[in-house]
């Protein structure tokens, strides 16, 4: 098996969570999937063979700050679960202020001309690849 270095790019929502992987020399993001969120045992199954394929090594959590830079409350769930999940992974996290992602890919989508419903089920996973690219661009993983 190669040596796991790729990284996974998390936008977690409780509604929805999208995912963004690394390309192998850890320099452009890549939309994977966005799906429902289910609770913390489903995301771990669905996780499971994700990490297996890709070869993940760490984790790149999206961190919702609000705009003037305190948290969310959201912020201390992501943290409980990004302990959680890599624990049960025994992968390092790290966290990237996403403040103004969803908003920012979401003015894109629109200036696509996407209809509402195609935006929805394209949303976080853009938003994803976008924190993780962030984290690459940063060195970060």
């Amino acid at each position: 098996m190669p040596v796991s270095n790729r990284l996974i790019g998390i936008d977690y929502g409780e509604r929805t969570i999208g995912l963004a992987v690394s390309d192998e020399r850890l320099s452009i993001a890549l939309p994977l999937k966005q799906f429902e969120n289910k609770g913390t045992k489903a995301f771990i199954s669905d996780l499971s063979k994700i990490i297996k394929d890709y070869h993940i090594g760490s984790f790149i959590w999206g961190m919702p700050y609000q705009l003037d830079g305190t948290r969310r409350p959201l912020c201390d769930k992501i943290e409980k679960i990004a302990i959680e999940i890599s624990n049960h992974f025994q992968l390092p996290y790290h966290f990237i202020d996403e403040r103004m992602t969803s908003k920012t890919i979401e003015r894109d989508l629109i200036e696509a001309d996407l209809s509402r419903k195609k935006r929805s089920n394209l949303l976080d996973k853009f938003a994803a690849t976008q924190i993780l690219q962030t984290a690459l661009d940063q060195k970060i993983g």
